[in-house]
């Protein structure tokens, strides 16, 4: 059986990821896997809609199974989301990882993947840095001055998928990309018209009420009457928690050092929510989305360990008779059908951190322990 993989967020689902999907089908996949976020994601906020919701809706729209990418691997770089991902999607035997790409252009981006793990691209970027570009910026600017594409390090979907290729080199896993190029509107595009649209403005007609406007680019069903989750109502909470926190506390949080927990320190101060203080941190060298992803490690207790460490089980959060098929060959990782069979290990702490906080993401907060009251989903 061709087993295709995919690491994605689905926040929201909407029908550029359903194009892709069935693109995977189209090419050969006869089961496909997905790992997604749970119910934190990569920009560093709150998935739109919680798990249960995101995974029946891939399962519904052309996937097999679904598992949950650990929460501190989501709110990581992109190096160690890619590795969460890739780490879930090759313990079950996952030949070929496919995702949406700018370009397209595989021996493109092998050829990246060959340029950013030489030594000089690592010195050189490392230099750029020092003179006071970002970190994004000093990789594009290094790659440009030794001869690569440096646009395949300025386009979000393929720096993203650049990881996913070192992340399969450094695992070992043998696994073959498929890159398949994106249609219509761009990663951060804000306009609508065409097949699809952006989830960024697709999150921002939803939080806006605009459902209407959003539902031609939505799956049916979707939201539903389900509540949005937004970290603006938490937001007062996460400043304090910076504001209380000791300097050491937050200079030892993942991709985090004392002058970045000095800088947080001195922003909070009459910071108004996260995202105030995440525009005030915000730099050349710390992105929002980073500034953001910290202030959620700390609320959320996620450790340095627990970043580097792959996946240490598989959490199931839907499957098809397909994919529960996937399920009964040998896994090179236990399988963890629920968050109360996960209690006493590492993901479990987090995991549960995760889940108490996120139900506090909306205006009337969600009961807690929903996450454990919530079965996986079979279709």
């Amino acid at each position: 059986m061709r087993i295709f993989g995919v690491v994605c967020e689905c926040n929201p689902l909407h029908t550029g990821h359903i194009w892709l999907l069935s693109q995977a089908r189209a090419r050969g996949a006869e089961a496909v896997v997905c790992a997604m976020s749970g119910n934190f994601v990569q920009r560093g906020e709150p998935a739109l809609l919680p798990w249960w919701v995101r995974a029946r809706a891939l399962l519904e729209n052309g996937a097999d199974l679904v598992v949950q990418i650990p929460t501190a691997h989501c709110l990581s770089s992109a190096q160690f989301y890619a590795q969460g991902g890739v780490s879930l999607l090759a313990a079950l035997g996952v030949d070929t990882l496919f995702f949406g790409s700018e370009s397209g252009d595989r021996a493109g981006l092998e050829a990246t993947a060959d340029l950013v793990e030489s030594k000089a691209f690592v010195q050189l970027a490392k230099a750029l840095q020092r003179g006071n570009l970002g970190y994004p910026a000093a990789r594009a600017e290094a790659c440009r001055r030794l001869g690569g594409e440096a646009a395949l390090l300025s386009s979000p979907n393929d720096t993203l998928a650049l990881e996913y290729l070192l992340a399969i080199r450094r695992a070992g896993a043998g696994m073959d990309i498929l890159p398949i190029r994106r249609i219509g509107a761009g990663h951060h595009d804000g306009r609508l018209g065409g097949q699809t649209a952006s989830a960024s403005a697709l999150r921002a007609l939803l939080r806006a009420g605009k459902g209407e406007e959003a539902a031609p680019y939505l799956p049916k069903g979707l939201p539903g009457p389900h509540p949005l989750a937004d970290s603006r109502w938490l937001g007062r909470a996460a400043v304090l928690a910076v504001q209380l926190a000791p300097l050491e506390r937050l200079a030892a949080l993942p991709f985090c050092d004392e002058g970045l927990a000095r800088r947080l320190q001195a922003c909070a101060d009459g910071a108004a929510d996260l995202e105030e203080l995440a525009a005030r941190c915000a730099s050349r060298q710390h992105t929002r989305a980073r500034v953001r992803r910290a202030v959620w490690c700390l609320l959320l207790d996620i450790r340095r360990e627990e970043v580097l460490t792959p996946p240490d089980c598989l959490r199931i959060l839907g499957a098809t008779e397909t994919g529960l098929a996937l399920l009964r060959g040998p896994q090179r990782l236990p399988v963890c059908h629920s968050l109360a069979r996960a209690e006493g290990t590492s993901f479990g702490r987090v995991e549960a951190r995760a889940d108490t906080v996120y139900a506090n993401c909306f205006e009337k907060p969600l009961p807690q322990g929903e996450s454990y009251r919530q079965k996986f989903t079979k279709i």
